[in-house]
């Protein structure tokens, strides 16, 4: 997709040159359009990375959809109604150096925006724009006094419990398997385990004994399948996303028999935490954190078959393991692994959710001020960390983050 050509010089009917007049100094639209927009213009040779510039159809300026991102989170507006501001909103107009008459677009192409900086690594850059342009203004120090906190931010999916979340990894195992393996090629028990996960679903009525009897029995089926996955000529299906996902979620919420041979050899790998993180790194001597981070899990390699029974006959050495030996960094659901459960508190005060946890730097203002005048803080630096992380372990990490006002954070 190419790029338009760009320029920041206003032409002689645009709304900047007739309406300059009619926005105060200290107009937040002027502020923006004088302070905020030429830094965005500025960053322009960052956006263009996000782009093929040499083919495919003409993109959308980028530097405007930034804008224009930036304007709808401050004022608080949807996507649609954002494209609407652009049609009747003379200080959005004024802020964004645009012209009079020119077309606007649809509003899934913010969508589209956005998720192309996620991609491309850029997903911080409104937010560092904009309080570099703050900075220079003066509106924001570059040492000074930082309160931080945190909040629980939660995850894209609802928790599952231990026998939905194996059947439904699971379940999406099979269907990657049913797309990369010819039928007749498939294990004995694929129509078995196909009614079993894919056309019916765990009665959430049943007892809790008849429960722990299923997940003993989606542990031997998921170990059946790991040991066929292990055959020649499977390298591509059993490097697949969702069959990888099966061996980790196997391997944290089962073990092996005691006095069996352990079917699948444990290795560290790095797993990605889904999303794309800030364009800036994490400095010396701090963990990565937040999405697009990595992080360190125990996971089952898959290696050459160590069962010589067939698959589908004769019970899997294998069950599921207590309560007190699962790991707070498993998988709560597999449409959203990496989003791990925390608890926080006891009793009546306690609080638990399935997600992540924000670290937020803010500017402290010694001013006292009157009920309802609005304070003079900013937000200098977000962190994204795993949810079961505490606090104090990633505290450090955010001083570092934001003692030079270099920030690591997700739009």
């Amino acid at each position: 997709m190419s790029l338009p050509e760009f320029s920041t010089q206003s032409s002689l009917f645009s709304t900047a040159a007739l309406s300059a007049s009619l926005f105060p100094e200290t107009d937040r639209y002027r502020l923006f359009g004088k302070l905020v927009y030429p830094k965005l213009a500025g960053a322009r040779p960052a956006l263009e990375k996000c782009y093929c510039l040499e083919n495919g159809r003409t993109a959308l300026e980028p530097v405007l959809m930034l804008g224009v991102s930036i304007l709808q989170d401050l004022d608080g507006v949807p996507d649609r109604q954002a494209v609407e501001m652009l049609h009747y909103h003379a200080g959005w107009n004024f802020a964004l150096n645009r012209q009079l008459g020119d077309p606007v677009f649809h509003p899934s192409s913010l969508v589209n925006f956005r998720q192309r900086l996620i991609e491309h690594g850029q997903s911080a850059l409104g937010f560092a724009t904009l309080l570099e342009a703050l900075v220079e203004a003066g509106l924001v120090s570059r040492q000074s006094r930082q309160r931080l906190d945190s909040t629980a931010m939660f995850g894209r999916v609802a928790r599952m419990n231990r026998l939905d979340c194996v059947r439904e990894s699971l379940r999406l195992a099979l269907q990657e398997v049913e797309a990369g393996v010819r039928p007749q090629a498939r294990p004995v028990g694929w129509v078995t385990w196909w009614e079993r996960y894919v056309d019916s679903q765990a009665d959430y009525r049943a007892s809790s004994e008849t429960l722990g009897r299923k997940l003993a029995e989606a542990g031997q089926d998921v170990w059946q399948l790991l040991q066929w996955l292990r055959g020649p000529g499977l390298e591509e299906v059993r490097s697949g996303p969702q069959a990888q996902l099966l061996v980790r979620v196997f391997a944290e919420q089962f073990e092996m028999v005691a006095g069996q041979p352990a079917p699948l050899a444990q290795e560290k790998v790095s797993v990605e935490i889904e999303g794309t993180a800030a364009g800036s790194s994490a400095p010396a001597g701090t963990a990565p954190l937040g999405p697009g981070s990595s992080a360190e899990v125990s996971t089952p390699s898959v290696g050459p078959p160590l069962c010589a029974a067939p698959i589908g006959v004769g019970p899997a050495p294998v069950q599921p393991k207590g309560k007190g030996q699962l790991d707070s960094n498993r998988v709560q659901n597999p449409h959203d692994p990496q989003a791990t459960y925390a608890v926080k508190g006891q009793g009546q005060q306690k609080k638990e959710h399935v997600g992540y946890k924000v670290q937020v730097a803010e500017t402290v203002s010694e001013a006292v001020l009157a009920p309802g005048e609005p304070t003079e803080n900013f937000i200098t630096g977000i962190v994204t960390h795993l949810a079961y992380q505490s606090d104090e372990a990633v505290k450090g990490s955010v001083r570092l983050l934001c003692c030079d006002v270099i920030i690591c954070a997700w739009m």
